[in-house]
């Protein structure tokens, strides 16, 4: 009888050693994917950052079209005024002629900035997203890790 007694007490006591070793096990995946977790969360507010300033970048890129017109609207003045004389009517078509070869290379620029802007944006959203659903996979992860080292309790 002491000796099913030593027995039993014995496996309980290497059954428990082992539960000890699972759980710390499960502690260090539950720390690994928390590390893994923040280190994606860093990188989702650092994409955040960048679309951020590809934003403010747009937002120049559309000032400098409302110059774009200004400035077309100014060309269209000075043709007008330049009509008073054909002296006067061949400097300002001059001028003008350059403005608008300016306004065109200008607008030729910021077309394939926005372009690119636009190129930029949609790369960095696929990459948001692709990092979030990341994100929550490790999270889901870690809870369920957190869940299965609970269960075991540490004397």
């Amino acid at each position: 009888l002491i000796a099913k007694v030593q027995t039993g007490t014995r496996e309980a006591v290497e059954a428990m050693a082992v539960g000890v070793e699972d759980v710390e096990n499960g502690r260090n995946i539950t720390n690994q994917a928390g590390e893994a977790l923040n280190s994606i969360i860093a990188t989702v507010e650092r994409s955040a950052g960048q679309m951020k300033q590809i934003a403010r970048d747009v937002e120049g890129l559309s000032q400098g079209a409302s110059r774009i017109v200004t400035s077309v609207e100014g060309i269209a003045s000075m043709a007008a005024e330049s009509a008073t004389g054909a002296n006067e009517m061949a400097r300002g078509t001059s001028r003008v002629t350059e403005a608008i070869v300016q306004v065109s290379a200008t607008s030729e620029q910021t077309s394939a900035s926005a372009e690119e802007v636009s190129a930029s944006t949609e790369e960095l959203s696929a990459q948001a997203e692709e990092l979030a659903g990341t994100a929550s996979q490790l999270r889901d992860l870690a809870t369920g890790l957190t869940n299965s080292a609970a269960r075991f309790k540490l004397a």
